[in-house]
């Protein structure tokens, strides 16, 4: 019997399958999986924090910052596409811990105080953090008890805004306490390696029981999600649904205030309020889709739901009550923010015995592909319209035109492919 098959019969139905995986291992997996996705969101996110410090440094347009997130994204895409036979020759925490170390490498290349060390570092960022949501995937696999497996998948990716929002606090404290941007990225530097070191411990006993990855060349992981239908579903709801998400990050702050002309105080209380939301939507929807609905369903509601908030946001005025605008934008972040748990979950569910890791990675592609287009799209029909409602209008029409994609008619092939998927 494969190793992932042996080490994943705790995925199957039976009663003592499920007791078995719900002792520590389960645990400690998430646990460790979460810490990793915390501490990678954390350095990949904290340098937009840094950035208008790190731009009056070096004498450079605050603009120029913004290419980070496409640099970042594009490292990330590239890497997951590609990156097969690389990726394949170490097992998933092992590969994860290297992963976040790649990215604190590239967080210290900023150091380097110059425009080419800021385009290095942030490809290194991207690097590492390309591979982490697969590797962590390929881990929560192998050891995740069907009934839960949308709630425990949510509650590794929870980790994503958790990291997002600690770089929001920590950074900005730590540009005061350590005398600038260059002793915060030290410090965040140092403590990262801390962190690796305190994991590496759990590393055999975490790699134990999963298959490792088999390269099967470049292009591998697209190759593979492209053979099985209902991943196809997958990939352009993860495509869409991630450039949803990062145009509510990138511009719906600018947007209350440049539109609106909201106080900034309020605009940034605003946005909080979103993110928040959003991390505990994604508890809530891994909770539900385990619960009350298949994940297809569930995934479909809420493509039609941040579809919906995108339009209501599109049609804030003066008008609109302070109370309202912080609803909506709640409901456009627990909905735009909160899906990716229980995509995972599906895919992991849907992937072939040991190959969650190389799918799940040509799914992360998608989800890369749509941030960095994402954005693009919406800053071009904002320009043509002279108008950033817009650029919401337009994402949310792209976003319930893919949920629709989950309404396809099954076929004897995606029946069959349910049938043989014995994990969740």
């Amino acid at each position: 019997m494969p190793a992932d098959q042996s080490g994943a019969r705790t995925l199957s139905s039976t009663k003592q399958e499920t007791v078995a995986v719900s002792q520590s291992p389960v645990v400690t997996a998430i646990s460790a999986t979460t810490i990793v996705q915390v501490l990678s969101s954390l350095i990949a996110l904290g340098v937009p924090v840094l950035a208008p410090a790190i731009a009056a440094d070096l004498g450079m347009d605050p603009k120029l910052i913004g290419y980070y997130p496409g640099i970042l994204y594009s490292a990330a895409l590239a890497i997951c596409i590609i990156g097969d036979p690389l990726l394949s020759l170490v097992r998933p925490m092992l590969r994860s811990l290297v992963c976040v170390l790649i990215s604190i490498v590239g967080l210290a290349l900023l150091l380097g105080a110059s425009l080419p060390f800021f385009i290095l570092g942030a490809l290194m960022i991207g690097l590492g953090y390309g591979p982490i949501v697969p590797s962590t995937s390929q881990i929560l696999s192998a050891r995740t008890p069907g009934k839960h497996a949308n709630l425990i998948f949510s509650l590794k990716q929870s980790g994503a805004p958790l990291g997002g929002i600690l770089a929001g606090i920590i950074m900005p404290f730590l540009v005061g306490y350590a005398g600038g941007w260059k002793g915060a990225i030290e410090v965040v530097a140092v403590g990262g390696v801390l962190v690796l070191l305190a994991l590496s411990p759990l590393t055999p006993r975490l790699d134990k029981g999963v298959t490792p990855l088999r390269s099967a060349g470049m292009l591998a992981p697209i190759k593979a999600v492209l053979a099985v239908p209902s991943l196809r579903q997958l990939v352009i709801m993860s495509s869409s649904y991630g450039g949803m998400q990062l145009c509510l990050g990138a511009f719906l702050t600018v947007y209350l205030v440049h539109v609106l002309n909201l106080d900034f105080g309020l605009a940034g209380l605003v946005f909080g309020v979103s993110q928040a939301a959003g991390m505990i939507g994604r508890l809530v929807w891994g909770y539900v889709a385990d619960r009350f609905f298949t994940p297809k369903t569930l995934m479909a509601f809420l493509g039609f739901a941040m579809a919906a908030s995108a339009f209501l946001v599109a049609a804030f005025s003066a008008e609109w009550p302070f109370w309202a605008i912080l609803v909506v934008s709640a409901a456009y972040g627990g909905t735009a923010m909160g899906w990716n748990g229980v995509l995972l979950a599906e895919v992991a569910r849907i992937a072939p015995p040991g190959e969650t890791g190389r799918v799940t990675s040509g799914v992360m592609s998608a989800n890369y592909a749509g941030v960095i287009v994402g954005p693009l799209l919406f800053t071009a029909i904002a320009y043509v319209m002279s108008t950033q409602r817009a650029g919401f209008i337009l994402i949310g029409i792209i976003t319930a035109l893919s949920a629709c994609t989950s309404f396809r008619v099954r076929t004897s092939r995606d029946e069959a492919e349910i049938q043989g998927s014995t994990k969740f």
